[in-house]
């Protein structure tokens, strides 16, 4: 349960523990001065005898007696914020202040032990607090999931697990309601919803299986978030709430691309404006576009069937990395050029040697931010090079010819190069890669994903190579590839 706040426990007082503010003070004239940041101290009624209100029903056994109620979701006649607002959570036992308070802590709590740099996706959410039933459940099982896992609390597990039982059953609810097609705002709540469950299922692995456990492959979830997306459209995604979870859906979105070798829909040119209409790109939304745009070439370069290609794709190809050598090169030179001076002088050492530092997940926000790019940058940058070593006539499937050799030895050599600095950069601490028996996913782990695809990718091309008994060419490359 919450504590009273500062100022009533200051005059012994009664506190009616209302957030941000609480009425006592007000109605009195007082300055409230908040509430303690503890992460221990959470609105979590996991146990009947902290309950001072008959009002206040546990959580968890709240929602596993929810009546069947029907549900008026919005029509497309209807204002979507207000009528979302009005059907969030109302058949809970809880008043609505009261559980916009717990949800609101949950999440707060979740955000504590979760973000770190200003790119940070969980922030994002708390605005949507109160938009539908389904999400704030969907919100309630994330955070309570954390909870438990920090705090091994199996009170807290329960309510996470009945609360995400909840929420699908009210989101299979709403998806079988027609009217979903003709309300776009509504669309982009499921696409949200279809997000946290994305994540709520990541929270169950670390990110040495996340991708062995199909996580981040043919993932149900994602892929549902990726049709409504596509239903709704991009002009959806500029209302600065959506704007905010679309970023990290785009994120997703890419890496699953990556991972199905298929081209993103996110790298056509209406995918890639409309969201920002109403918002300028961040140094990250620029990276991001030139990773989407990079699921094309390495799609044709790991593709299985490269019948599906296309003619004309292999000129195509060359012209293609090409470009987007020059746009990341062009990134680069931006970001680097804009840096603090303080902030330039740790890139540098750590560009020279990743491991020559150590990068908490409490450091300085500017140093996590430079620490995050550059090694984005270096894993795109991999999958670039190792796009390049394909070639436009071959694939990371076949084996070289030996004229072939001389042509990519610089590339293999900046690969070795590259893979050794994205190893040692996966090694900081925010990472949490030596996290065994995981706290739910943070921001370092999430951040994690793509280069540790891109060095999966790597590892299966020096395999690959390294496979080619006898054959001139592949043993070549194999043994450029083994002095990394």
């Amino acid at each position: 349960m919450f504590r009273n706040c500062r100022t009533c426990r200051e005059g012994h007082r009664k506190c009616d523990r209302a957030r941000p503010v609480c009425r006592t003070c007000w109605k009195n004239g007082f300055h409230c001065k908040g509430y303690d940041r503890d992460g221990q101290m959470v609105f979590v009624n996991v146990d009947s005898s902290t309950i001072e209100s008959s009002s206040k029903i546990i959580l968890s056994e709240a929602l596993s007696r929810v009546a069947n109620v029907s549900s008026s979701w919005t029509s497309h006649s209807q204002h979507p914020a207000e009528n979302l607002h009005r059907n969030s959570l109302n058949s809970l036992e809880l008043t609505k202040l009261d559980f916009r308070n717990h949800v609101m802590c949950l999440w707060d709590h979740f955000n504590i032990g979760h973000s770190c740099s200003s790119d940070a996706w969980a922030p994002s959410f708390t605005t949507l607090i109160n938009r539908n039933r389904f999400l704030d459940l969907a919100l309630i099982a994330l955070s309570s999931l954390r909870l438990s896992q920090t705090t091994r609390d199996k009170q807290a597990r329960i309510m996470s697990l009945t609360a995400y039982g909840e929420s699908l059953r009210l989101f299979r609810s709403c998806c079988e309601n027609g009217q979903i097609t003709r309300n776009p705002h509504l669309i982009a709540t499921l696409a949200t919803a279809s997000l946290v469950y994305t994540m709520f299922e990541a929270m169950h692995h670390t990110p040495s299986t996340i991708f062995s456990s199909g996580v981040m492959f043919q993932n149900r979830h994602l892929q549902g978030a990726i049709l409504f997306m596509q239903l709704c459209g991009p002009q959806t995604f500029a209302a600065r709430d959506d704007h905010l979870v679309f970023k990290k859906l785009r994120e997703m979105v890419i890496l699953d691309s990556f991972c199905a070798c298929q081209k993103s829909f996110l790298a056509e040119p209406h995918w890639m404006n409309e969201p920002w209409l109403n918002a300028p790109k961040t140094t990250r939304d620029r990276l991001f576009d030139i990773a989407a745009l990079l699921t094309g070439p390495v799609a044709y370069a790991l593709a299985h069937n490269r019948a599906s290609v296309g003619a004309g794709a292999s000129e195509d190809m060359s012209e293609s990395l090409e470009t987007l050598e020059a746009s990341l090169d062009s990134w680069y030179a931006s970001w680097h050029r804009n840096l603090l001076d303080e902030i330039s002088a740790t890139v540098l050492q750590f560009q020279h040697d990743p491991g020559s530092i150590d990068i908490a997940f409490d450091a300085n926000r500017s140093e996590l931010d430079a620490v995050f790019l550059q090694v984005e940058y270096w894993s795109l940058r991999l999958l670039l090079q190792l796009c390049s070593i394909c070639g436009a006539k071959g694939n990371l499937h076949s084996c070289p010819a030996s004229s072939d050799y001389n042509g990519i030895t610089s590339f293999i050599n900046g690969c070795n190069e590259l893979a050794r600095k994205l190893k040692q950069g996966l090694r900081q601490p925010v990472y949490g890669q030596k996290i065994v028996r995981g706290e739910g996913i943070t921001e370092g782990q999430c951040r994690s994903l793509l280069p540790a695809w891109a060095l999966m990718t790597y590892d299966r091309h020096c395999e690959r190579y390294a496979s080619c008994e006898g054959h001139p060419g592949g043993k070549l490359a194999s043994d450029a590839f083994a002095r990394n």
